[in-house]
């Protein structure tokens, strides 16, 4: 079967919720804590340097695309790729440990 796993955004960034925790009988605060261990385990080693950067910056400082841009020296569309990648690269492997 297969579940969400985690969603992001702006307006709940600090709850990552995903469908498995109930059939396994965890409560939410376990699973987020073992999720949130694994995406950060997963962005310190996993990600380039200017992933780590955009992804973390963009989902856990709230920052803009474009802030981010002029922060790096790069375009918007840049950056854009840069998130995309990371965030893809980070589904995959909490995908595989969940």
């Amino acid at each position: 079967m297969r579940s969400k796993l985690i969603h992001f955004s702006d307006l709940n960034s600090d709850k990552i919720c995903f469908e498995k925790s109930l059939m396994d009988g965890e409560t939410n605060s376990e699973n987020r804590q073992k999720v949130l261990k694994i995406l950060m385990n997963v962005i310190e080693n996993d990600l380039t340097d200017r992933q780590r950067h955009c992804v973390f910056e963009y989902y856990f400082n709230g920052k803009k695309m474009k802030t981010i841009a002029s922060e790096l020296g790069i375009t918007p569309p840049v950056v854009t790729r840069h998130i995309q990648m990371g965030a893809a690269k980070l589904y995959k492997i909490a995908k595989y440990y969940m």
